[in-house]
């Protein structure tokens, strides 16, 4: 578990943006590339949203 996530979903996370690291091999790093992705796709969802 790194910061309440299973290793092997942040893997899984992380091959669905072809970024591909064992799950032995994930570290903290990567669950916050992933945490900062969602974010910025959030904000960009909800930019588009305003601007309709």
């Amino acid at each position: 578990m790194l910061l309440g996530y299973p290793r092997k979903l942040v893997s899984k996370e992380l091959q669905k943006l072809n970024i591909f690291v064992p799950s032995r091999q994930v570290t903290e790093k990567d669950v916050l590339l992933i945490q900062r992705i969602r974010m910025e796709r959030l904000q960009e969802n909800f930019y588009k949203s305003w601007r309709v």
